[in-house]
């Protein structure tokens, strides 16, 4: 038999488990916007906290060329590098983001971290209206509080990175695409909402297609074609401004950035400290003569595509390896919140319970094919770019609303099975944590296996 939410319930445990589970929902449901209040605030207050714990970080790497374009911009000078010379090697709305900020407040990177807790609270109710409309009432909460306090979703208020501002655009397109079976202006923000997270970070662009398939099998038959062209159009119009602004800069099409020949390069042509790192130093010496951005740019992604037709095998291998390292639960190295520990027992935690839930989840739903879906198109960027666990952050979003799914059915069900993925978590956390394995589960050894 099937509860509601969409997960299989064994007759054995119906009758013990649905009136507990309809005596919490009748409280929940009571509570509600007081409940969703507190926990934004707190999710606000842990950001804050975790920031002002800290130095301010240091502007290095992407962060360099975020801060300079938004700096231009503030100024009136364009979107253009520190020295003047306009590009387009970032995409606009973080840079544009981050140039509001600055125009009204000053170049203070205390503030930009404060709007990026803001972003990150919020995407905690967007979280909990997914949750609500997709499984139940308790499930919706429950992951909500799990995001609140998710660590993953604490360390990217404190950096001057795009992430923050994806993770909360991201959100809320999936949100919007959900409701496009209600309203037709769902699907336009659905598809405004997704350009802008585009316009952020181009790995969610490979979305489209599946939100596409979803809104057509999921509308009514005579307004399949209106939602799609009305989603497809609000997608595009907010790249036209930036395609044009690059026509008449570089003479050429740039949609999104001049960035996407790096990396594809990155991502197939193996860096000497392994994947997921950067290898500049492999420019062929043509590229590094050319002044151009936009020629710069073709130069790398036709050199990676030939890279690719003569070396299908290893490319084949290494595909495979950033899948495993998309998921990697020893990401240490990426993200100091293992509390000393090589193993990533916040995220192990999630992707053990995430399992679970979509174990007991009825797949038929049309939310949980959403959410399925949305999981397939990041599969999509790992094939393309990097599986790097940044990467992972819009989509870490959904595996809590499945790892929240898990738990609940779990907590009301098999009880013995909560507790035991608890404590097997605790014991690879402490086994990692005070044996040293790093010689074994370095991810820079095993990407030179190839």
């Amino acid at each position: 038999m099937t509860h509601p939410s969409g997960r299989l319930i064994n007759q054995k445990d119906l009758s013990n488990s649905m009136k507990a589970q309809d005596q919490d929902q009748l409280i929940w449901k009571k509570s509600s916007y007081s409940i969703l209040l507190l926990i934004f605030l707190c999710a606000f207050l842990v950001r804050l906290v975790a920031i002002f714990s800290f130095p301010s970080p240091i502007v290095a790497a992407d962060a360099v060329e975020y801060s300079e374009i938004a700096q231009s911009i503030a100024e009136g000078k364009g979107y253009a590098l520190k020295d003047g010379t306009p590009t387009a090697l970032r995409p606009p709305l973080y840079p544009v983001f981050l140039a509001g900020i600055y125009y009204l407040l000053g170049t203070n990177v205390r503030i930009v971290q404060v709007a990026h807790a803001f972003l990150l609270a919020l995407a905690c109710i967007i979280l909990y209206s997914l949750g609500k409309n997709i499984f139940d009432l308790k499930t919706a909460y429950l992951a909500s509080c799990i995001a609140a306090a998710y660590p993953l979703l604490i360390y990217p208020a404190y950096e001057l990175m795009s992430e923050s501002l994806l993770i909360a655009l991201f959100s809320i397109t999936v949100l919007f695409v959900l409701k496009s079976r209600e309203q037709h202006y769902n699907a336009i923000l659905a598809g405004v909402s997704l350009a802008l997270s585009v316009l952020t970070k181009p790995t969610v662009l490979f979305a489209l297609p599946y939100f596409v398939i979803w809104i057509f099998k999921n509308s009514l038959f005579s307004k399949r074609l209106a939602r799609i062209s009305m989603f497809l159009i609000a997608f595009s119009i907010p790249f036209i401004p930036w395609t044009v602004r690059n026509y008449d800069v570089f003479q050429s099409f740039v949609p999104i950035s001049n960035n996407g020949g790096i990396a594809l390069f990155d991502s197939h042509i193996l860096p000497d400290r392994g994947l997921g790192f950067s290898a500049t130093n492999k420019f062929p010496q043509e590229y590094r003569s050319i002044t151009d951005e936009y020629a710069r740019n073709r130069f790398l992604i036709n050199h990676t595509l030939t890279y690719i037709v003569d070396h299908p095998g290893k490319v084949l291998k290494q595909t495979a390896l950033k899948a495993a390292m998309f998921f990697y639960p020893l990401d240490g190295y990426w993200y100091p919140f293992s509390l000393g520990s090589r193993y990533n027992v916040f995220w192990g935690s999630v992707f053990l319970f995430s399992l679970g839930g979509l174990s007991f989840t009825k797949w038929k739903s049309p939310g949980v094919h959403l959410l399925l879906w949305t999981m397939l198109s990041f599969f999509v960027t790992i094939v393309v770019f990097q599986g790097i666990p940044r990467y992972r952050l819009p989509l870490e979003v959904i595996f809590i609303l499945f790892a929240a799914s898990g738990i609940n059915y779990l907590y009301y069900t098999r009880r013995v099975w909560l507790t035991g993925i608890l404590a097997f978590n605790i014991l690879i956390w402490l086994l990692f944590r005070y044996v040293d394995l790093q010689h074994m589960f370095s991810w820079e050894r095993i990407t030179h296996l190839l």
